[in-house]
């Protein structure tokens, strides 16, 4: 590993611009499925839209995540032709005008701001929920782009891939097997090189801090740490040539797609384990996500296919393949791009669906942003709100999301103990339910499990308190949750992922 020095290049930042139409069979299978929805830990579908720009210009609006036909808001602002959307942050989109200027368009405030200007041969490469990055000019420019900057970095030699980490961007440079960059984005900053560490497919996890990339046998993923030390944290073998990752939602879980046969495999983080999916009829060339996972999203030679995470069935899909669709939503639905037209399926009816009010043709970005709820609204409160409760389908989905009855299909069966609220002298910290990982009077080993949970993107804290003989104890809390069940959800995740066993508690006000 060696230690060079690079320089980024700023770019100034301005200011420019401050009925449903479906068939009844199709929108009752998909009624249906909406009581499934599972979401990930510390997160609620009531908290989310679902932002679409129309691509030929004009103006945007927000709908319900768990209702695309309802629009919970329209804007103002006249946006351009739009050659592609993506998320930037938790509440605003990076548009890529047809003259290569990259705007921000934030629904929050309904303006749009110029980031950047980039050349016609630029490539998107990588994002994470924060940051896209760009490749430029043959692969010798880099551009990052965040939600309140842009950036861009100078190489020596050509990037095959890029993608934005905590502080900078992770470059792929030169012939196989490639040279990995660290770049920071501070201008006296070093940048560290790590030689022959493998070569693309790569992608960014961990909330910005590893960075997984193919080995150079093609067969191995190898993962490195994104901080001062870019150590190798490990590697694992996939089982058959890689030609596509993806990371889960939570960051735990990395997947993807092999050859020799097709196939798709899962890989821990953590364990460094591998395990195979599902069979595929052909090769895959992309791989996508459920928005709150519990489903994969696959683009093959044959077609685009969905499969459920914990089961082996590829279920085909008609539609086209985009950077925005097909978008995988709770409850086993999915939005497909079927010759422009944006259309609304479920695992019950694939093919057909329910077409979409307005659908065609706009960008489909959702976004963790919804005008219309608050976030101390549960998801029962917010789907009363907007109108989508039929039949009690709906209040059945808010039961099983409030529920602490009903673990994710792939969870470990857990009997999650509970104790009641916490006495005066642990009360201190932000008020709400935890999930306890760890209690003990050595604060060093409190503090090691802290730290890792921590980079694995668990919200984390230790708790320091006296017992009834004075003697003090540290514990490992992950949360707050706005409910008990919640944190027995994340309890139920924490002995999936990390073979911990954790028990619920409620830190607050004294009574």
């Amino acid at each position: 590993m060696r230690r060079i020095t690079y320089r980024w290049l700023g770019f100034a930042t301005l200011a420019l611009l401050a009925a449903v139409a479906c068939r009844d069979d199709a929108r009752g299978k998909i009624e249906s499925e909406r009581q499934t929805a599972e979401l990930v830990v510390g997160s609620s579908a009531a908290e989310w839209g679902l932002l679409t720009v129309p691509r030929h210009g004009g103006t945007a609006d927000l709908r319900s995540i768990v209702d695309p036909d309802s629009v919970v808001w329209k804007g103002e602002a006249e946006l351009p032709v739009a050659l592609d959307v993506w998320p930037l942050g938790e509440a605003a989109a990076a548009i890529l005008a047809e003259d290569g200027s990259v705007l921000r368009y934030s629904p929050r405030t309904d303006e749009v701001t110029r980031l950047a200007r980039l050349s016609a041969d630029a490539r998107s490469s990588g994002q994470t929920g924060s940051a896209i990055v760009f490749v430029d000019s043959a692969g010798r420019f880099v551009y990052e782009i965040g939600a309140d900057y842009t950036h861009a970095y100078r190489l020596e030699a050509s990037a095959s891939w890029a993608g934005p980490i905590d502080g900078g961007v992770a470059v792929l440079i030169g012939d196989e097997p490639s040279r990995l960059l660290l770049l920071q984005r501070a201008d006296s900053a070093e940048a560290v090189e790590i030689p022959d560490a493998g070569r693309p497919p790569a992608l960014v996890t961990a909330f910005g801090r590893r960075v997984v990339v193919t080995g150079p046998d093609g067969a191995r993923i190898r993962i490195y740490s994104t901080g001062e030390d870019a150590a190798l944290v490990g590697g694992a073998d996939a089982g058959g040539t890689i030609r596509a990752l993806a990371a889960s939602p939570s960051s735990h879980e990395i997947y993807a797609a092999l050859d020799d046969p097709p196939r798709l495999a899962r890989i821990s983080r953590f364990s460094l384990s591998a395990d195979g999916l599902a069979s595929l009829d052909a090769p895959a060339d992309a791989i996508r996500p459920g928005l709150f996972g519990g489903a994969l999203l696959v683009h093959t030679r044959s077609g685009v296919a969905r499969l459920r995470t914990g089961e082996s069935e590829v279920v085909p899909l008609a539609g086209q393949w985009r950077s925005d669709l097909p978008l995988g939503l709770p409850g086993d639905l999915t939005i497909v791009l079927q010759d422009d037209e944006a259309r609304l399926v479920s695992v019950a009816d694939s093919t057909s669906g329910a077409s979409l009010a307005g659908g065609a043709p706009r960008w489909w970005i959702p976004l963790r942003y919804n005008p219309s709820v608050g976030r101390d609204q549960n998801l029962r409160q917010a789907l009363d709100d907007m109108g989508t409760k039929t039949g009690g389908e709906a209040a059945a989905a808010a039961d099983r999301e409030e529920s602490a009855d009903t673990p994710p299909r792939d969870a470990v069966a857990a009997d999650v103990p509970e104790i009641g609220r916490e006495p005066a002298a642990a009360q201190e910290g932000p008020p709400g339910f935890y999930a306890i990982v760890a209690s003990t009077r050595q604060r060093e080993g409190v503090e090691t499990l802290v730290a890792s949970l921590a980079e694995a993107g668990y919200p984390t804290r230790i708790q320091t308190y006296p017992d009834e003989a004075e003697k003090v104890w540290h514990r490992a809390l992950v949360g707050p949750f706005p409910s008990r069940a919640r944190a027995q959800a994340a309890a139920r995740q924490l002995l999936r992922e990390r073979d911990l066993q954790a028990w619920v508690t409620e830190i607050g006000a004294e009574e």
